[in-house]
């Protein structure tokens, strides 16, 4: 008899980016473990990105239930609230009574929206998926579940329906550390409020689920350390990974071309865990001659606080916007590097593992100490150099022209043996292990 499992995702296809694509390798592989897969996904998901492509990989036999959420388009919603948080501006002399009035009117916009959409706008979307999964628990004897954090209000989901169904077996998946890291680097509506209702919706789901599950092993020891009452083993690391197919015929050129083409792809953000400032600081700063050898390409969106970082500058960037996963990825192909920042010492970007199965050396802004440089030196992927010393990404992107030229370099050989591992396939059966569910 089939293991039956229930994955809640608010990310999931047509949703596109980083996310996605998990739950998605989820659906493929877990059958192959016996287990029978349903999903509980958004009928209405609003995301920045969409890839309905990603739907055409979802097993036909997948049980997909889509549940309204009544949650405001983002790119709406994105808009209004930068609008009613920016920054006042500075005025000359003083002030007169409409800007006092404009300014008292943002601050009380903002602290209304703060409370209403207390911890994210996907709160509302909460009590259809607690109804609908009560019924698909019931209905399709659901042994295990598997829940997708963020959206972080979905931890309220784990207490009740553990409490009423006490022999599922509940996996909580934590992409995002809320109070770690999300609350402290990219949450621009955040509040002490919002910061004590993290600490209590996060500990009653940590001490209600049977596993936790982070998607790096520094991540997962900082969740065990928050929770010394908990039993260690039920935190666990399952990292992100590639989809193998998509690389069967992978293939990089540089017919056609004599320059040497970095490529940025997935959403480009200003935030301090992604900022690429300083990579765009040494490019400046190199001779003329070296810099236009060089060229810099992004693919996916550039967010509208990340665009005045492109702009004015003196090497060659090339903009060619969001492309579906299938056609990021051959494009890659006409990339010599690949461009990743990640100045959290404890994260993985989700794009390391887009381009790991490349064979294309990866250049890293990110921490000589952090969990990307562990990754990159087990698995000769590329280099690591802090994001924030324009001399010392010089010296690495001199080291990149000169092996292009059949020059040494500071660039290891990958060893396909440890890339492999990341593969999805082989990671959704680490999760089997790891947890015991799938075929007894």
């Amino acid at each position: 008899m089939a293991h039956r499992v229930l994955i809640i995702t608010y990310l999931f296809p047509p949703s596109g980016g980083i996310g996605p694509p998990r739950y998605v390798g989820y659906t493929r592989h877990l059958p192959a473990h016996g287990c029978e897969v349903s999903v509980i996904a958004p009928k209405n998901p609003n995301t920045p990105l969409y890839d309905p492509a990603l739907l055409k990989q979802v097993p036909p036999q997948t049980h997909i239930h889509r549940v309204f959420a009544p949650t405001v388009p983002y790119f709406l919603r994105d808009r209004i609230w930068k609008k009613i948080a920016g920054k006042p501006a500075v005025s000359v002399g003083a002030p007169d009574s409409g800007s006092g009035l404009i300014h008292t009117g943002k601050k009380i916009a903002k602290e209304a929206v703060q409370r209403f959409f207390n911890p994210d706008v996907q709160k509302f979307w909460v009590p259809f998926v607690l109804r609908r999964a009560r019924q698909v628990i019931r209905e399709e004897n659901i042994q295990t579940v598997i829940l997708n954090i963020p959206p972080f209000s979905l931890f309220a989901l784990v207490p009740p329906l553990k409490r009423e169904f006490p022999r599922l077996k509940w996996i909580t998946e934590i992409r995002d550390d809320w109070l770690g890291y999300y609350l402290e680097f990219f949450d621009s509506a955040k509040t002490d409020a919002k910061h004590r209702l993290a600490i209590r919706l996060e500990g009653d789901a940590m001490r209600a689920s049977d596993f936790v599950v982070a998607v790096t092993p520094a991540q997962s020891d900082t969740m065990r350390d928050r929770y010394p009452d908990q039993p260690p083993g039920k935190f666990l690391c399952v990292p992100n990974g590639y989809d193998g197919e998509l690389y069967e015929n992978f293939k990089p050129s540089r017919q056609g071309r004599t320059n040497m083409v970095v490529t940025y792809y997935g959403s480009l953000y200003a935030t301090p865990p992604y900022d690429i400032t300083g990579y765009l600081d040494a490019l400046d700063r190199l001779p003329d001659q070296i810099r236009d050898q060089i060229e810099t390409r992004f693919i996916g969106r550039v967010a509208v606080e990340a665009q005045p970082l492109l702009a004015g500058r003196k090497s060659k960037i090339t903009q060619l916007g969001f492309l579906p996963r299938g056609e990021g990825v051959v494009k890659l192909q006409e990339s010599d590097y690949l461009l990743l920042a990640s100045n959290d010492p404890t994260a993985h970007a989700g794009k390391l593992f887009d381009y790991l199965p490349t064979g294309l050396p990866i250049m890293a802004l990110s921490p000589e100490n952090g969990e990307i440089a562990r990754l990159l030196r087990e698995s000769g992927g590329g280099v690591a150099v802090n994001g924030k010393d324009p001399e010392a990404i010089q010296q690495v992107l001199l080291s990149a022209l000169a092996r292009l030229k059949g020059e040494p370099s500071q660039f290891p050989v990958p060893i396909p043996g440890a890339i492999a591992a990341f593969e999805r396939k082989n990671l959704v059966a680490r999760l089997v292990k790891l947890t015991g569910i799938g075929r007894e």
